[in-house]
Formats: C-alpha cells, sequence, structure tokens
C-alpha cells in the first residue's frame, strides 16, 4: 500500500519544519552558555594532552586546569574514553583555538554527513542530485540522534561515512579496501567489531586481515604516542572508570546496563538523571547479567545474521548489535542506526510497504528518532520523590522505559530478518509456476 499525495506532502512540509528546528538548536550550540557545554572538549583536550606531552588520560576537570582552560560549565570529572587517534585527529584543529575548532569540527561532521547521503541516495535508487542530497540532509538535521550528535560534537557523522564506505566497498567484493575502512572506523571507536566476527565466520580472510591491519596500526600509533603504560592503563582503568560511572545511568540504553539496572537499580550518577530501586536487590547477580545480556544479545546478532542471504541485512543488522554491546550507548550513537533504517525502508518499499511491517517499523523509527529527554520526562511522569542533588525518583517499571532505544534497536534486529524474509515469500511461488509452464511447453 503506496502513501497518498496528501500524506506524502504533510511529511515533506514535517520534514522541512523539523529540520528547521534541529538546524536552529545545532546553531544554538555556539551560544555563550552552551558552547562550553559540548562533548567536544573532551576531544579538543584529548589532543592539547597528546600534542604537549602531558598525561591525556587523567580526568578532564584536571586536564583543563593544566591548561588554564577556563569554562563556565562543569568539566567532565573523568578521563574521556576517546581513543588516541581520535585526539589527534581532533589536535589538528588545536590551532585555532577551542571555539573555532568547535565551529570547523561541525563543519567537518556536516561534509561527512553529506558524503553519507550521496551514498545512501544513490543505493536508495535516486540520482544523487543536488536537490535530494540536500532534502535529505535537511531533514536529517531535526532527526533526533544527528541533532544530539552535532549539537555535542561528536563523531558519529564521520563514524556512519565509513562505516557506510566499508559496507559499500565489502558488498561489491573489494575486500582490502572494506576492511580497511572498517578498520578506520574501530580505530576512532572500539564499536563496530561485531561485523569482524561476521567476516572471520564467512571466511573473509583478506576483509579481517585488512580491519585487523588498520586497528593494530592504530594500538602502534597509540604506543608510540603514549608508551605502553598508558596503553595499559586505557584498557585497564579509563574503560573501566567510565563504564563504572554510567552503568546504572538512565541514558545509558547499552546491553551492559541491564544486569545493574535489574539487580542494583538506575543512578544519576555525578550527572543528574532518574533513580529508580532494582526489581530484586541482588549485586552478585547483576555482576552475572552485566557479562550474559551482552553475550546473548551478540549470538542473537550473529545467528540472526548467518541466516539472513543478503548482505546489506547481515551488515545493518551487526552495526544494531554494534550499538548495543558497547559498554556506554547514547542516543547520538543512533546516527549509525541509519544504515539499518534505511535497509529496512527499502525493502518495505520493495514489498508496497505491507501494513504490519510498516506500521512496526513506523514504531521501531519513531522510538529511535526521540531525544533521550522527552523518554526521561515520560518515565519522570511517575515520579513518586526526589533525591538530595534533585533528581526524580521513579519506580522500577517506570524507570525501565528508558531502555525504549535499546528495546527499538533489537526490534529493529527483527524487522530486517522479517522483511528479507517476506521479500523471499514473495518471490518463491513464483517458480514453481513458472517451472510449470516450462516443462509443459517442452
Amino acid at each position: 500500500m503506496k502513501p497518498s499525495v496528501n500524506f506524502r506532502r504533510f511529511l515533506l512540509l514535517f520534514f522541512l519544519l523539523n529540520g528547521l528546528n534541529g538546524v536552529h538548536k545545532i546553531w544554538s550550540s555556539f551560544a555563550p552558555a552552551n558552547v562550553y557545554r559540548k562533548d567536544f572538549i573532551n576531544g579538543y583536550l584529548l589532543g592539547q594532552g597528546l600534542v604537549k606531552g602531558v598525561d591525556p588520560y587523567q580526568p578532564m576537570d584536571a586536564l583543563a586546569r593544566q591548561f588554564a582552560f577556563n569554562s563556565p560549565t562543569r568539566i567532565f570529572p573523568h578521563p574521556t574514553p576517546h581513543t588516541v587517534p581520535c585526539g589527534l585527529l581532533i589536535a589538528l584543529l588545536s590551532g585555532w583555538g577551542y571555539e573555532r575548532a568547535a565551529q570547523l569540527w561541525l563543519v567537518f561532521e556536516l561534509l561527512c554527513l553529506l558524503a553519507a547521503l550521496v551514498l545512501l541516495v544513490r543505493w536508495w535508487g535516486t540520482p544523487a542530485v543536488l536537490k535530494w542530497v540536500a532534502l535529505c540532509g535537511w531533514a536529517l538535521c531535526g532527526w533526533g540522534p544527528l541533532t544530539e550528535d552535532l549539537w555535542v560534537g561528536q563523531l558519529n557523522a564521520l563514524l556512519l561515512l565509513l562505516l557506510l564506505l566499508s559496507w559499500r566497498s565489502l558488498r561489491a567484493g573489494h575486500e582490502l579496501s572494506g576492511g580497511a575502512l572498517l578498520g578506520g572506523a574501530l580505530v576512532l571507536k572500539l564499536m563496530a567489531w561485531p561485523v569482524v566476527l561476521f567476516l572471520l565466520w564467512q571466511r573473509r580472510w583478506r576483509s579481517v586481515l585488512a580491519a585487523g591491519s588498520v586497528t593494530l596500526a592504530g594500538h602502534l600509533l597509540a604506543l608510540a604516542w603514549i608508551g605502553v603504560e598508558g596503553v595499559k592503563r586505557y584498557y585497564t582503568e579509563v574503560g573501566p572508570t567510565v563504564t563504572a560511572l554510567y552503568r546504572g545511568f538512565d541514558a545509558n540504553f547499552s546491553a551492559w546496563t541491564v544486569g545493574w539496572r535489574l539487580f542494583v537499580g538506575t543512578e544519576a550518577s555525578f550527572a543528574r538523571g532518574l533513580v529508580a530501586p532494582p526489581l530484586i536487590a541482588w549485586p552478585a547477580a547483576a555482576r552475572l547479567f552485566t557479562l550474559l545480556v551482552p553475550c546473548l544479545v551478540l549470538a542473537l546478532g550473529l545467528a540472526l545474521a548467518r541466516r539472513v542471504k543478503d548482505f546489506d541485512v547481515a551488515f545493518a543488522l551487526l552495526l544494531c548489535v554494534s550499538l548495543l554491546v558497547n559498554p556506554v550507548a547514547w542516543s547520538h550513537y543512533l546516527v549509525i542506526a541509519l544504515l539499518p533504517l534505511a535497509v529496512v525502508w527499502r525493502y518495505l518499499r520493495e514489498l508496497d510497504f505491507p501494513m504490519a511491517l510498516t506500521r512496526y517499523t513506523l514504531l521501531v523509527t519513531l522510538v529511535c528518532s526521540l531525544p533521550h529527554s522527552i523518554i526521561r520526562n515520560v518515565a519522570a511522569l511517575f515520579q513518586t520523590s526526589v533525591t538530595a542533588t534533585g533528581s526524580p525518583v521513579v519506580p522500577f517499571a517506570a524507570g525501565l522505559l528508558t531502555l525504549a532505544t535499546a528495546a527499538a534497536l533489537i526490534a529493529l534486529m527483527f524487522l530486517l530478518r522479517r522483511v528479507e524474509a517476506h521479500a523471499t515469500e514473495e518471490v518463491a511461488p513464483v517458480m514453481p509456476a513458472f517451472q510449470q509452464q516450462v516443462s509443459v511447453a517442452s
């Protein structure tokens, strides 16, 4: 069932107005009251530390004081989890000063987004003319995850471009370039490694070797810059410290947080967030489920990817898994989910938008588009009290609402599997009839 002309016009108007709202929000991030609230400040300070030869993985507020970096807002009291190559990339902009560097980083991210959109529009089957790319880019500026990503100055548009280029190369059989681009994404953020496991299972050795080589080169760069002890500290202290701080935070939808929420509770951490009691107070079970749930999600994703025949669907599935099994997952990470959403909507278009699947996909897309602040505000409607720091206390069930994004990604994985199976079912009944006609003719 194709959407009516009036409905399509309504959607166009909505996307244009929503894009305008997103552009306004992104622009407001450079206001004096907001520019120092960006996550970009962490990458900037990391780059400064790397260039100036000081410990780059000391707490961000301590690093800021060391550089006499006067921020009117609070800086995170923990080390940044950004990698050394990521810090060196941002350090290329450090000569312009923080505020100008943040502006240049936004321009760079927008260029990455436009390049990613060119790839997606071409794959979708629409000529990649300027008007279509500009329209999609404008509309996406109002998409919750991308608006947040560009507001805080993260690097997910760059990661999206690298993963799209890798997917494009791998689906065309260009193993070395596809693997190298995947390795480039891994060097910047250790997230898409489930794709490497799938390529390993498919025995695509050249792509796995290329991804491993680029990842190794990134680690050798880190070793050369901060030494063995620095790299060891990054993995044994920095990563676990940041993970522990946010494992019970309501904005973190990672699979690693499920066990903690079930058996310890949702915590506000040092940032203001929801507080919810556990289902059962059982810390030992929390430690077990903290490891078990991500393993189950990984096993589920790999099993689904092995059952599909379309590489596009398998790659999209594993990007969903990659988001969920990262120890910390914020809503702006969902920029990477743009590819899985595009794959499932293209299948629906080819299937002429079957009613049930289209409704489910609309719901999943809506949940993946919501800023976490909206989900948090809905959960806060069930507030029972307030902590001394002003964090709302909600019942356990209300706290689970903040895992809606994780549930939507799990549902998206099954939708990807289902639309491919549905497309196969649409084609399969035609074959026996065709074969029968051939036999009669002979």
